[in-house]
């Protein structure tokens, strides 16, 4: 975490290895966003769940909502874990502000799993540390609660 990268859409998927600052290890799996995969066979054995939106693109977000209802409602691999919403281009002035994605993305509806909404910004680096962060909170108080 200690590395800027130029964002890039994906095509396709990318896998990559993270140590975060304290010292969890995290095997990311970016699906993109633009064909049709089926993403919930990249979820298998997931403990947590980063979603990014868009969150100048008011337009998609149906289709965000449909996709992370898909991930999490459908599928017995994820159903329970915990995810953080990474409300991304916050740099943005015509961006949704964070609490308002919470009702677009029916987020109240995922009551059996710990959730939240992080702002973010991909081109400036804001909010990525700190959602990373919460999501490792969250991943352990989930393993607790597993036991």
């Amino acid at each position: 975490m200690k590395e800027a990268v130029k964002a890039i859409p994906t095509c396709g998927f990318n896998v990559e290895e993270l140590t975060t600052a304290t010292g969890m290890k995290l095997s990311v799996i970016d699906v993109g966003g633009g064909r049709k995969l089926n993403r919930a066979m990249y979820c298998t054995g997931a403990e947590g769940l980063i979603f990014v939106v868009d969150s100048s693109d008011e337009e998609r977000f149906s289709e965000a909502r449909d996709e992370l209802k898909g991930l999490l409602l459908a599928e017995a691999t994820t159903w329970g874990i915990p995810f953080v919403v990474m409300a991304n281009k916050q740099d943005i002035p015509e961006s949704v502000d964070p609490s308002n994605l919470i009702e677009a993305l029916g987020l109240r509806e995922f009551n059996c799993n710990k959730w939240t909404v992080q702002g973010t910004s991909a081109a400036t680096g804001e909010g990525l540390r700190e959602s990373i962060e919460t999501l490792c909170e969250m991943i352990k108080s989930f393993r607790k609660e597993r036991r």
